[in-house]
């Protein structure tokens, strides 16, 4: 009887992971939705920049957020400054500028909207977030620990943020030097308003020989743009590069769902290839020597994630932009808050899916940027194949389903 119990007691310690694991929500879906596909049709409220507009001259736009009074504020990170723009299209401000002062940056890479009508610019290198408020005055820097680079120990990068519903969320790297090698940790974490740490939702330990330097394209994907923050602070993300899944994280980092549906890679087309491989390129001239490049042959099955206010999930896949009809700039999955395919959402509007970015402001207001990923990958120095890249066009629209 003893014997048993023991038996028993042990088989329960062994299952208790997987008991965990399985209480876990899990939403399966197959590849086709519930409800088919809806089209969606952007109606154009204004344009800005591109080649005829000289009051708009924009480098990279690389945000955009609307305030509550449909202001659009756009982050140029080229010119390491601000536009604000009216609900009419009309640039009624332009935000800090490039420098090391107060209040200054230099081409931050993100912008959030954080608490007390503060807004944060997020420098990639050295890492951190300068803050200014909404009429451009400096307001400080963001608390986030991250160390002095020349001081030789360790230092962090910053790459994007977003903040909603009191929770503030920062995805980097923090790396630390020792003996010849550089050890890495990527990291989603939360953040409270005096810059602790609150949750982590996702993380992973990456190395660098300096004597032997590598570039894999897999090993240095991280959830970039996977990932969004619900208005109630709920994160969502989609963790891995070749996996149809999406975490739902409550705010304090306890995982609250997951969902998925059937999906088939999309193998790389010679385009695609030369791409992912001009990008590394241009990241490994940032290292004292080359390092070997090595590209997958498929493209991340998902490469955008975003949360409305009804808790539908818009998910953008490696088709999203290829394999439309004449006519569709895109197509996003869509998921109900439980996690459910309800439908596709085809966008129906002028444009080339695959160099325009295309930002969800909300469910009602959408901004097109025409000419984004060409003149973003020729400020990064990679090649793109084009002679020269046009400036970039800035198209705020209305999503009328």
């Amino acid at each position: 009887m003893r014997t048993s119990r023991i038996q028993r007691a042990a088989l329960l310690m062994i299952l208790m992971p997987t008991l965990a694991l399985a209480a876990v929500p899990h939403q399966d879906n197959g590849a086709e939705p519930r409800d088919g596909v809806i089209d969606y049709t952007l109606e154009v409220q204004w344009r800005a920049g591109g080649m005829d507009d000289t009051d708009n001259l924009f480098g990279v736009i690389v945000q955009a957020l609307a305030d509550e009074d449909g202001n659009l504020y756009l982050l140029d990170s080229q010119l390491s400054e601000v536009a604000v723009l009216s609900p009419e299209g009309e640039r009624i401000a332009t935000l800090s500028r490039e420098g090391d002062g107060p209040g200054e940056s230099r081409r931050p890479n993100d912008m959030i909207f954080l608490p007390e009508n503060r807004i944060g610019l997020m420098q990639v290198f050295p890492g951190k977030i300068v803050q200014i408020d909404r009429q451009g005055n400096p307001a400080g820097t963001f608390p986030v620990s991250s160390a002095d680079p020349t001081a030789g120990s360790g230092f962090s990068v910053l790459v994007r943020g977003k903040c909603a519903g009191g929770n503030i969320v920062l995805v980097g790297i923090d790396q630390a030097f020792a003996q010849g090698m550089l050890d890495q940790t990527y990291f989603m974490r939360g953040y409270a308003a005096d810059g602790t740490v609150v949750a982590e939702y996702a993380a992973k330990k990456a190395q660098q020989n300096f004597a032997n330097m590598t570039l894999d394209e897999v090993g240095v994907d991280w959830v970039w743009t996977r990932w969004d923050v619900a208005d109630d602070g709920t994160v969502v993300v989609a963790p891995n590069r070749n996996e149809y899944t999406v975490q739902v994280f409550e705010t304090d980092g306890t995982l609250k769902r997951t969902f998925g549906r059937a999906y088939e890679p999309l193998p790389r087309n010679e385009d695609d290839s030369f791409r992912a491989r001009s990008m590394l390129e241009a990241q490994g001239r940032n290292y004292p020597v080359m390092p070997q490049i090595t590209i997958t042959d498929t493209e991340p099955d998902i490469s955008a994630v975003r949360v409305f206010a009804d808790g539908s999930v818009w998910v953008q896949t490696s088709r999203g932009t290829r394999e439309q009809d004449d006519g569709v700039l895109m197509a996003y999955d869509v998921f109900d808050a439980q996690g459910v395919f309800t439908h596709q959402a085809r966008i129906i509007s002028e444009g080339d899916g695959q160099q325009d970015l295309l930002y969800l402001v909300d469910d009602k207001r959408v901004v097109l940027v025409r000419n984004f990923l060409n003149t973003l990958m020729s400020s990064m120095g990679a090649e793109t194949g084009d002679d020269e890249a046009e400036p970039m066009e800035v198209i705020s629209c209305s999503l009328v389903r």
